[in-house]
């Protein structure tokens, strides 16, 4: 599941290009790009279908995605994964951009369609186990962030009964 998480903050990244068809194409031209937010839904196909949707919001190296139950937080250097409904955060490391990380999907993302604010693509790859749908509305692009605390969490707010992983 933390794997379609990634390939799902990936591929938001694709959001903001015009008329672009692979995601080669998208990454280059996201390189130097600000900020860009949208409300999002995949589906994971397979043995265990899963699906899901949110919000994000995504400037440069940071990141924060938000779900039904769990929401992902990164401020370029931390990753917080936090599933609410069973009261656990899995903290790791995030250094690498969130370009970087859609660069390991580049061939297999394929782009199936982007009009003004919406996006449509699949992530497919059979070795991997990976059929995902994703869809991405509401997209809006602005200048890049560089307020870190809009994107780190904050677990000393948390009570006893929540685990906290650390495995930075």
């Amino acid at each position: 599941m933390r794997k379609a998480l990634t390939i799902v903050a990936g591929a938001l990244l694709c959001i903001s290009a015009w008329g672009q068809t692979s995601a080669r194409d998208i990454i280059s031209i996201l390189r130097g790009s600000g900020s860009v937010s949208c409300n999002y839904s995949y589906t994971a196909k397979g043995d265990f279908p899963v699906s899901g949707q949110g919000s994000a919001l995504i400037s440069g190296k940071m990141y924060h995605l938000t779900g039904t139950d769990t929401e992902i937080w990164c401020d370029g250097v931390s990753i917080w994964t936090v599933d609410k409904a069973g009261k656990e955060v899995v903290i790791s490391d995030g250094s690498a951009s969130p370009l970087s990380r859609l660069e390991d999907y580049a061939e297999i993302i394929h782009i199936r369609s982007y009009s003004g604010g919406s996006l449509r693509c699949s992530i497919k790859n059979e070795t991997q186990g990976l059929d995902i749908d994703f869809s991405a509305d509401g997209i809006t692009t602005g200048p890049a962030t560089e307020d870190a605390g809009l994107f780190s969490f904050d677990t000393s707010s948390l009570g006893k009964d929540w685990i906290i992983t650390d495995l930075r």
